[in-house]
Order: structure tokens, then sequence, then C-alpha cells
């Protein structure tokens, strides 16, 4: 039987809520799956994208461009999946945007030339909107107190699949002796999805209507006992929203800086100042994410309600603006790319750029972890697919924007291309001291809410 017809004018209030609220962790723990297995599927033939194109006769700038071709696609499209989750609802987008990234990962796999790896790789960018629309659903089943909690769960899950995937990938492409297999893993990865979403994935529209139908019940039980302080449910943005999700978005663009850095300069640092292999760097990228999974999972509900969202969105700035400066001082005199003359910086340099990366991916977590709810709080379940879209287009587009620069920088030396996160964090940490403020000059803080 239906849930919502069978509450739909029940006279035990309790056993309603019960319902609901079973009804509503059934909701969660199924969008988590999907979110791990799409995550997956990204992550699965990433590293190997760039000897699949050489393997087609291309070159270092046809793996550049490929990459650039997803980037472009996916700038476009996520706002405008955002906008059809608005309209239509969650499950009908989620499942054909799985449908859309299975066959496109299908299509990578079965690519016999350029063109055709270029064709798959633009319709993956179209499609992938599934990480954008699982936080937007997100957002519609669960309540503002939950959300923080619920959304950095999401993010820590979809940073650790991240990191397993990719060695994971690189494993089983190894083992079959095929650059190809990884993509068949990300169109199986999609195919389990599908069931998920049609089957266990409840109706948010539904399950938002009966939260609605809850929180108003519990306002009208405050108003009768003389509290009147609870926040009437919203549609679309929220009073003077505007100009804190500007700064908010500006926030989410500046974060991604590091991960551009990472992604870039990272390889051939480890090689001319440390001597350190490509299977080090595998494995420190495998540890980075799971830094960030476990600050977002175990530590940012608490931090966020001891310190409030936007105060903590502060320190970890700070943080951040701390670690990478760390990070640029053992930079300091190292070539772009490795010579004869073997490692140039010396072990205290070393452990300097260990400590300094390390600190930063997991307080950087916390910048993670308050963004998107922080983001969610300013509009009402009718704008969360355009919040959520556009959120995923400007980091897509800050991502492709940050790695351009790094990668020019690079070419310079890496003293130059690590001076840009601690300058992207010192901005973002004048756009969330001005959030702050905009906070105090408000009746109550939308952002700030536990």
């Amino acid at each position: 039987m239906d849930l919502y017809a069978s509450t739909v004018g029940s006279s035990d209030p309790a056993s309603k809520k019960e319902k609901i609220e079973k009804e509503q962790s059934k909701a969660l723990f199924s969008a988590n799956v999907v979110v791990i297995l799409d995550a997956l599927a990204v992550s699965w033939g990433l590293p190997v994208i760039p000897f699949l194109v050489l393997d087609l006769g291309g070159s270092s700038v046809t793996v550049g461009s490929l990459l650039a071709t997803f980037a472009f696609c996916n700038i476009f499209s996520s706002t405008l999946i955002g906008w059809i989750s608005d309209k239509v609802g969650r499950r009908p987008t989620l499942l054909i945007s799985v449908l859309g990234v299975g066959l496109s990962f299908l299509l990578n796999a079965m690519a016999l030339n350029l063109r055709w790896l270029f064709v798959a790789r633009a319709s993956l960018g179209f499609w992938s909107g599934v990480g954008s629309t699982s936080r937007a659903y997100v957002a519609d089943v669960t309540t503002p107190e939950q959300r923080t909690a619920a959304m950095g769960k999401m993010g820590g899950i979809t940073m650790m699949c991240y990191g397993l995937g990719a060695p994971l990938g690189t494993f089983v492409a190894g083992l079959l002796n095929s650059y190809r297999t990884p993509f068949l893993l990300s169109a199986a990865s999609c195919a389990i999805a599908l069931p998920v979403i049609i089957f266990r994935l409840p109706d948010d529209k539904k399950l938002r209507a009966e939260l609605d139908e809850m929180e108003a019940q519990k306002d009208k039980a405050t108003s009768v006992s003389g509290d009147t302080s609870s926040a009437t449910a919203v549609t679309g943005l929220l009073p003077g929203a505007v100009p804190k999700l500007i700064l908010m978005y500006t926030y989410a663009l500046l974060n991604v800086s590091i991960q551009a850095v990472l992604m870039v300069c990272l390889p051939l640092f480890f090689m001319s100042a440390f001597g350190w292999s490509a299977q080090v760097y595998a494995f420190a990228f495998l540890f980075f994410t799971m830094g960030s999974s476990i600050t977002q999972m175990k530590f940012l509900k608490g931090a966020v309600n001891r310190f409030g969202r936007v105060p903590l969105g502060m320190l970890a700035s700070i943080g951040c603006l701390a670690g990478t400066s760390l990070m640029s001082l053992s930079a300091i005199g190292v070539p772009s790319y490795p010579d004869d003359a073997g490692p140039i910086a010396g072990p205290y340099a070393a452990y300097i750029f260990v400590v300094g990366i390390g600190f930063t991916v997991c307080v950087g977590g916390f910048s993670s972890g308050i963004t998107t709810p922080s983001i969610s709080m300013l509009g009402g379940s009718a704008v969360q697919g355009r919040l959520m879209g556009f959120q995923g287009t400007i980091e897509v587009g800050g991502r492709m924007l940050f790695q351009i620069v790094s990668a020019l920088l690079y070419e310079k030396s890496p003293f130059h291309a690590f001076l840009l996160p601690p300058s992207a964090y010192a901005v973002s940490l004048i756009c969330i001291v001005m959030v702050y403020f905009l906070d105090l000059g408000a009746k109550s803080s939308a952002l700030d809410m536990r």
C-alpha cells in the first residue's frame, strides 16, 4: 500500500510521523546508493583516458581537449537539467540522466577512433546531472535541521568513491590489458542504478508534501502555544537571497582551485621535487579524498552545531589559506619538470608539503560541506534543482578555468602555480565574511540554521 494513501486522514499523528520518517530514511539511503554508483561510474575510467587517447593516435593536446569537451558541455547542461528537475521532479530527471550517462560510457568503451571518443565525452558532459539532481532531491526530502548532515554524508560518500574508483579502474585495466574495460564497468554501474531509481527511490514531490504538512502542523501547534518563531515554508527564493547567493556561488567557485592544482600540477611536482612516482600520486589522491570524506561524514554536523554554518565557513577558509601557503613555500626553487640532477627539494620540504596539503584537504571538507546546504537554505523546493544545477555549472566551469590557469603558471614555476590556491582562499574568506555580515543585518539567519 502507498505510504501517502495510508497516511492521509490518519488520526494518529505519531504513527503518521513514524511512517514519514521511515520513508525519508529510505529516500536518503537510495539517493546515496545512486550517488555511489554514479561516482564509481565517473571514476572507473578517469585515469586511463590519456592512455586510450594515445592508443587511438592522439597527443597530450588531444587529452586536454577531450577533458575540456566534457566540461564545456556540462557547463551548459547542468543548469538546464536543474530547471527540468524543478518542473518534472527529481526521480524522472535522475532516471533520464543515469540512462544518458550509461549509454555515453558504453559509447566511450566502443569508440574506435578519436571522433567517436569526442562524441562520447560530449554526450557524457551533457547528461551528467546526477550529482546536482541528487543534492536537490536530498534538499527536498529533508528538513533544514537535517540538511547539513544529509548533504555532508552525501558529499563524503562521493569523495570516497572518487578516490576508490580511480585506482580500482586502473588495476582492472592493467589486469585485463584493456583501456576500454573500465568504461564498461562505468556503464554497468549506471545499469545497476536504474532499478534503484525505479523501484527504491521514493517520489520526492509526495514526500515533500508530507514533510510540509508535518511542518505546518508543528507551526500551528507552536503558534497556539504562543511561539511564533517558526519559519513559514517557502517555495521560491527567500527575501534577500540574491546577494548571499552571489557570494556563496563565488565561494564555491574559489574553493575548487585546490582540486585543479592537484589534478594538473601535482604529479609532475612530485617527480621534480621529491622523485616520487605516479603510483605515489595515486595513493596520495586516495588519501586526500578519504580525508575530505571523513571530515564531511564524521565531523561536519558537530562542527556546524558548535560554530554555526557561516562561522565554520570562515574558519575553514582561514585553515585552507594556511595549509595552501605551506604548500607554496615548499615549492620555492623547484623546477617545473624533472631533470638529470634528480629531486631538488629536501626531506623537510616534503614534510612541509604533506602537512600543508593534508591539512588543507581535511579542513577543506568543512568548506565543501557547508557550501551546498547553505545555498539550498536560500530557496524552497520549487527552485532547488536550479540552485543545485547552477552550483554544478559554477564548480565545473571554475575547475576548468583553474586547470588552465594553473597549467600556464606551472610552466613558469611550481611556486607560481601553488600561489593560486591561497590567493583563491583569501578571496573566499572575504566572501564568507560578507555573508556573515549580511546575516547579522537580517532578522533571522537562513544560512546559520542548525
